[in-house]
């Protein structure tokens, strides 16, 4: 069982934090640019993201999300950036819970009502995408594009 808590910049500065952090990233994506300290800080302390983690019973982090509250014209939606699960755990029930947990958090924090909760997920990534499914998900026919912003 996983006990469930807020990443935050003091688990970040913890001697092992910003490593398991970043152990994560890296199985999602083994060439994604790993966060620094000063970069997990900033993201720990941001207000409106929510950023969330599962825990083992030595207090490992062993998956982690991070949801973010949109304000938009046609109402409040969240966006679910980053679920990851270390493989080993993926059978625990950490990402539905990651999920709801947010979701509820999100729901005390907004004084508006939230109509959907969206996000995205590569094709290749066939267990995540069943995952999404299972969990009563509907995958959308809209096209995700990503727009590189050079400095």
């Amino acid at each position: 069982m996983a006990n469930y808590d807020w990443i935050t910049s003091d688990f970040i500065r913890h001697e092992t934090g910003l490593d398991e952090v970043n152990s994560l990233i890296r199985q999602l994506s083994p060439d994604a640019e790993l966060l620094t300290m000063d970069a997990a800080i900033y993201i720990a302390e941001q207000e409106q993201s929510l950023w969330r983690g599962a825990f083992d019973s030595q207090g490992r982090l062993r998956g982690m999300a991070t949801m973010t509250p949109r304000y938009k014209p046609t109402g409040v939606a969240l966006y679910l950036d980053d679920l990851i699960v270390d493989e080993s755990f993926e059978e625990w029930g950490i990402g539905r819970e990651l999920i709801r947990q947010l979701v509820e958090q999100a729901r005390q924090e907004c004084p508006l009502p939230i109509r959907v909760a969206d996000w995205s997920c590569h094709s290749d990534r066939i267990r995540a995408n069943k995952f999404y499914e299972k969990i009563g998900a509907v995958k959308r026919s809209t096209n995700c594009y990503s727009y590189k912003i050079v400095s």
